[in-house]
């Protein structure tokens, strides 16, 4: 089968999926043997075809019509899932954890693609790592799970699961910065359990606060990370102290009701009594 894009045409190299909203194949332009493969969408469903041509026009290649299905067209990247070959890559010192996860983060939040797009390319893993290390977002994916009400909040939980699901990979593995991660991931999870993130750079904030070379770091970066990692309890000692204040406050308030004066200060000195050799008693 040929697909006329309209100003090119395609074969069909391989099926990737027959779905019944969408059909993904890889292809190449026609009678052009050395030209570089294409991701090709054949959205079926015509509310969701509808919706993505408004949304998609500029971010891939072509738009086109084919019989009652839109198609979209994408560049082609060899699948090298991330999940599959993190560990390679970590081990042999391709990239280290921290980049990985970070330019994780920053290919979702520079992707351009729609919310809920990208949030089906996550839900379905579709992230790739290169030879050199480098991350890249799949488009191999079923578009029966795209929900038009996904918005970025939803984008960065999956995200951060998915930088969680990496670090347990290493520390399964015994990597050798398994144990410094594990640090992360406990942060990480803390803050999906508050419900924390909203955005993509509070996401990328962290990982990069928590990852920064100890050598390297100040005194300032040190205590940037000792509030990060300890929020909890210098949260409840300042609340402690605020209770100590209050309460001194009250107890000073009363006194001075009680006594015409503040008597909380007669638990720290005497009365002046004497100035000189003459007495204040009589």
């Amino acid at each position: 089968m040929l697909l006329n894009t309209g100003k090119a045409h395609y074969r069909i190299v391989w099926e990737v999926l027959n779905g019944e909203v969408n059909d993904v194949y890889v292809c190449q332009k026609q009678n052009e043997p050395t030209a570089p493969y294409k991701t090709v969408w054949l959205v079926k469903d015509r509310l969701l075809a509808r919706e993505l041509m408004g949304k998609l026009d500029g971010v891939c290649e072509t738009c086109f019509m084919h019989n009652e299905a839109a198609g979209f067209v994408f560049a082609y990247g060899e699948e090298r899932p991330l999940c599959r070959f993190y560990l390679n890559a970590v081990q042999c010192d391709e990239a280290s954890p921290s980049r990985i996860w970070l330019d994780l983060v920053v290919r979702c939040m520079t992707s351009g693609l729609p919310p809920a797009v990208l949030n089906v390319i996550l839900k379905q893993r579709q992230f790739h790592i290169g030879a050199d290390g480098d991350i890249w977002l799949g488009s191999f994916v079923d578009l029966s799970e795209y929900d038009a009400q996904t918005g970025e909040k939803e984008n960065v939980v999956l995200c951060a699961a998915c930088i969680m699901e990496l670090i347990a990979l290493g520390a399964a593995a015994k990597t050798s910065a398994a144990a410094k991660n594990i640090r992360v991931m406990k942060l990480i999870q803390k803050k999906l359990d508050r419900n924390e993130y909203q955005e993509f750079m509070q996401l990328y904030s962290d990982i990069r606060l928590m990852t920064r070379d100890s050598g390297r770091r100040g005194s300032k970066e040190r205590l940037k990370d000792l509030v990060v990692t300890r929020q909890d309890t210098i949260y409840r000692i300042l609340a402690a102290i605020c209770i100590v204040l209050v309460c001194m406050v009250i107890f000073m308030l009363v006194g001075h009701l009680l006594f015409g004066e503040f008597s909380f200060w007669k638990l720290f000195h005497a009365p002046l009594n004497r100035i000189g050799t003459e007495s204040l008693l009589q």
